[in-house]
């Protein structure tokens, strides 16, 4: 019997039932009229959300509300290979590990949006070297800016879709494991996202909590690896490379077997450092492992080489070959030569855009050339007086500025890569060199070899905004991974200063082998 006859049966004979049977069937439809419209009105306000895999994101699984995801092992310095699904911006004190994810809103209607937030109901055991932050989908989640560390107490929630909310349909959201780039924990950890959907009445600008959800960041753990940084400094009359910790500035290693080294470059991954020989005939580079700090490989290349610098990617290395005019292109997946690009002049300085498309050589005494990465071949030749003892080169990180040193024109010339024209120059100190431009692009250091100082710029302006001293004879300039420092090589002391960024002071120094000139950081894990 189905319900309609059996409430019908229920009223008709109900002897309590006051009135005649047609009475009490009166007076229950309005009733279930009103029981009827009252569930049509939960459920049109009724705020529902779920998660789900976004393209190209990390696999979210599991089933309401209680859902998991995973972002692998991951470093402070962003080194290695992330799981699929994951990218890398560095940010202060550490790096993000990114990636999309999709909140379905279903349940909204009558005249009722749904607005999301989010808060930490279970934190990191680690909560000093381990964070998450969010970016909504109304701003560009590929700027670090953009994400904002999400709280660990529902009344300090942050908002993930915004008031006055969406109606039914799916928003891609960003979710950043924030890594920092201090600290020892190596181990596993886990935290649980609880998401809060909520109804919003626009007419009132009231929230009614209707539903939440929870992703556990759990599966697979967070396994987090202690990343170092070690500074490999080429002394160039001592034939040697001195290995020095960037965390506390001993000497790691003293490596020997170089000749006249100069130039040295690390891969991104921290695998391998490259150092240029100057004194054979013609010159090499010597591929240096830094699990062993052994030489493994000796790759030929032209006279007198000087500058080396690996492209972003970790694909290729460049070599400049000052007597002869040339760069060696050389893959670093087998350690040859690949291509050699006749350029003309004394070639020193070479830097390789952040996208890894193209490489500004600065050759002595006054051009720049640019090669595009995937021919090998010249694109643009820039000439121009303001590049007057073109030396060594640094690319901001937007790819936007080249920076290159004088060293008879006392200065720096600003070359837009949008353009490749000369657009400042910067008068620095006497015989500037090294130069290197902070993690965030907003300075410039240069060094000043026969003054012994070192001009800070600011890049925004492209002015000297402070004049460092106390080096002897510094040349070689290099930015930490953390982006706190500026390490210097003092040629004439046989040292290595520190630079705090933050205060622009010497807080440390280091003694090397004899004659440092330029140096590379290699990042390696524990």
């Amino acid at each position: 019997m189905d319900m309609s006859k059996r409430i019908f049966t229920t009223v008709r004979w109900n002897p309590e039932t006051s009135g005649n049977a047609q009475t009490g069937l009166s007076a229950i439809r309005p009733l279930v009229l009103l029981i009827f419209c009252l569930g049509l009105a939960v459920l049109a306000n009724g705020q529902d959300g779920t998660l789900s895999t976004a393209t190209g994101g990390i696999p979210i699984s599991g089933s309401r509300p209680n859902f998991v995801t995973g972002f692998g092992t991951v470093n402070g310095l962003g080194l290695g290979t992330p799981n699929q699904g994951l990218t890398v911006l560095q940010t202060s004190g550490g790096v993000l590990y990114t990636t999309p994810y999709v909140v379905s809103i279903s349940g909204a209607g009558g005249g009722n949006r749904a607005v999301g937030r989010i808060f930490l109901s279970s934190n990191f055991a680690h909560p000093s070297v381990l964070g998450v932050r969010s970016c909504p989908s109304t701003l560009d989640c590929t700027n670090a800016a953009n994400y904002t560390t999400v709280p660990t107490t529902q009344a300090s929630e942050i908002n993930l879709i915004t008031p006055p909310g969406v109606l039914n349909g799916n928003v891609t959201e960003h979710l950043a494991l924030f890594v920092a780039n201090t600290g020892s924990f190596s181990g596993t950890d886990s935290a649980t996202i609880q998401f809060d959907f909520y109804a919003f009445n626009s007419s009132q600008g009231t929230l009614t909590l209707k539903h939440m959800e929870f992703l556990t960041l759990n599966s697979p753990p967070v396994t987090v690896q202690t990343a170092t940084a070690n500074v490999y400094v080429a002394n160039n009359e001592g034939n040697t490379v001195s290995v020095v910790s960037q965390s506390n500035g001993s000497l790691v290693a003293t490596i020997p077997g170089l000749s006249c080294p100069i130039g040295a470059a690390a891969t991104p991954d921290g695998s391998k450092v490259y150092v240029t020989n100057g004194c054979p005939v013609p010159g090499t580079v010597s591929v240096i492992s830094t699990a062993t700090n052994q030489i493994t490989k000796t790759i030929t290349v032209g006279s007198n080489p000087t500058g080396a610098v690996v492209s972003p990617d970790g694909k290729t290395l460049y070599v400049t070959n000052q007597d002869v005019g040339t760069v060696s292109i050389i893959s670093t997946a087998t350690d040859t030569v690949t291509a050699t690009v006749l350029i003309g002049g004394s070639p020193l300085g070479v830097a390789v855009t952040p996208d890894s498309t193209q490489a500004y050589v600065a050759s002595y005494p006054g051009s720049v050339i640019v090669i595009n990465a995937s021919t090998a071949s010249i694109t643009a030749t820039i000439n121009d007086p303001a590049l007057n003892g073109a030396g060594l080169v640094a690319i901001t990180p937007n790819g936007s500025t080249v920076y290159v040193s004088n060293l008879i024109g006392n200065d720096v010339a600003a070359i837009s890569t949008a353009t490749n024209t000369v657009t400042a120059s910067i008068p620095v100190g006497q015989i500037p060199l090294g130069v290197g431009v902070t993690l965030d692009g907003t300075l410039l250091y240069v060094a000043n070899g026969a003054d012994s100082t070192v001009s800070v710029i600011n890049t925004a302006n492209n002015s000297v905004v402070a004049t460092i001293s106390g080096f002897d004879g510094p040349e070689g300039v290099a930015v930490t991974p953390d982006g706190n420092s500026i390490l210097v090589a003092n040629t004439v002391s046989n040292t290595i200063s520190t630079i705090a960024i933050s205060t622009n002071t010497i807080t440390t120094s280091a003694g090397v082998g004899t004659t440092p000139v330029f140096m590379g950081m290699a990042l390696s894990l524990k």
